[in-house]
């Protein structure tokens, strides 16, 4: 078995939170002497810096606890009036006629 798959899981523990300290120091340790499993942890530690989602600042905490009320002020404004056949029939009236027919 290789040496190394078992740290493989750690590390990627160790990039994305805090371990246990005793293993955060046994992994450590193997990063200081293995080269390939040093390089995975910067590639790991990378993917998840894209991967991470900023905290919410003050704008966006603010804007989540307006939305609720926000929604309920919106299902209670009416819903606008449909259009009326004839704008409709206005808009289709090219796929209207029927072969022969003269408007």
């Amino acid at each position: 078995m290789n040496p190394c798959a078992e740290y493989a899981p750690l590390i990627a523990e160790r990039a994305s939170g805090p371990i246990d300290p005793g293993e955060a120091a046994r992994v450590a340790r193997h990063l200081d002497a293995c080269d390939a499993c040093r390089a995975e942890a910067v590639r790991v530690g990378e993917l998840l810096d894209r991967a991470r989602v900023p905290a919410a600042g003050e704008t966006e905490e603010r804007e989540a606890a307006a939305l609720p009320r926000r929604l309920a002020a919106a299902a209670r404004r009416p819903l606008p009036a449909p259009p009326s056949p004839d704008s409709r029939l206005m808009l289709t009236s090219r796929r209207l006629r029927a072969p022969g027919r003269t408007w």
